[in-house]
């Protein structure tokens, strides 16, 4: 390494785990294994029904802190998790997924060298289950599009992926604003990354494929999502996610252009996920939205949170259906059959076939 190892940076790895005896050990073993070696790896069983508990408490490695919750979310883990760390920086690692062997080495360097507030590195996606119904652009959202140095004011925040586990973060932000995950809702990952972000001033792209990331789990909130089947009561937390962002945002009152990007992120997500809400849902999403935003006039300036708070919400949703359909009218890609889609482009049908490829 080309900086010195005496600094005694300390990088705490979170790791939370929830039946994962399938993976766990394999998840360890790349963390005890890094090439950098001071660091801790803090684990916390989230009320694990199987033997990964057991697993973990087996392995002689003084470097190991266990935790055991009841069967609270990763959001509560993870706040466990960073509550105990004394490490200078912060990373992540799901249970059943592993790190290349000199990770923290390159990501440690990187950040120090560059002198920057986080790093964030590639990683190999192994889908390892061909049952597994994920949309191929939750596949290329996942792949690493930037390499080199950034100024937060000059990138586009929906080009960073909101992953935890490709990234190394300062501790020292995330206590200086108080940045916890948010319990009880869905995509508290990214709700949590959003905010540092939103708090830092440069980063780094390190083109390096340094985290294997398994799509293992068809229980995912994404493939639920994706396949219409994640708890109905639930569908609506992308949105308290943004509007606690927002609420984040305009405590500390950062700049025009944070609070832009954060305001078109949200109009993104908005518009993505209502591709899969019922009109019930829809009618739900509107007047939540409209509530929101009706005490915090500094938002108006904006011409998407103007159409919220000053249009009726049934036209409201109207417009947001013809929305849809001219996008789906430019570009669209569905399944006919099971060997068939259909492909559009421009309001034009091209029907064609599937081939599986024999091995």
């Amino acid at each position: 390494m080309s900086f010195n190892l005496d600094r005694n940076s300390l990088i705490s790895i979170i790791l939370p785990v929830y039946n994962a005896e399938k993976y766990i050990e394999r998840a360890l073993k790349s963390l005890i294994n890094q090439s950098y070696k001071n660091i801790e790896i803090l684990c916390i069983d989230d009320g694990s029904k199987d033997n990964s508990y057991n697993i973990i408490k087996e392995f002689k490695y003084e470097k190991i802190k266990l935790f055991r919750q009841e069967n609270s979310g990763p959001a509560k883990a993870r706040n466990v998790g960073l509550s105990n760390s004394k490490g200078e920086y912060i990373m992540f690692c799901d249970a059943d997924d592993w790190y290349e062997p000199n990770m923290c080495e390159l990501m440690l360097e990187t950040i120090i060298k560059q002198n920057v507030d986080f790093v964030i590195c590639d990683s190999n996606i192994i889908n390892t289950h061909s049952s597994n119904i994920r949309r191929k652009g939750e596949f290329d959202y996942l792949k690493l599009k930037l390499n080199g140095y950034y100024s937060i004011n000059s990138c586009k925040f929906m080009t960073i992926n909101s992953m935890l586990w490709n990234k190394i973060f300062k501790k020292n932000i995330i206590d200086k604003y108080d940045i916890k995950f948010i319990d009880g809702y869905e995509h508290d990952d990214s709700n949590f990354f959003f905010k540092y972000l939103s708090c830092c001033n440069n980063f780094y792209a390190l083109n390096e494929k340094l985290y294997n990331y398994e799509i293992s789990n068809p229980q995912s909130v994404m493939t639920l999502f994706f396949t219409n089947n994640i708890n109905e009561k639930k569908k609506l937390d992308f949105l308290y996610s943004h509007h606690n962002l927002i609420d984040f945002i305009a405590l500390h009152k950062f700049n025009e252009y944070v609070i832009s990007e954060i305001i078109e992120m949200y109009k993104y997500s908005v518009l993505y996920f209502s591709r899969y809400l019922t009109n019930i849902q829809l009618n739900e999403l509107a007047v939540i939205q409209k509530e929101f935003f009706k005490g915090k006039p500094q938002f108006d300036k904006y011409e998407y949170i103007r159409e919220i708070k000053n249009t009726e919400v049934s036209k409201y949703i109207k417009r947001f259906d013809i929305k849809l359909s001219f996008l789906e009218w430019i570009f669209s890609l569905k399944n006919k059959s099971y060997n068939e889609k259909i492909l559009t482009i421009f309001g034009f049908q091209i029907s064609f076939k599937r081939y599986r490829s024999k091995k």
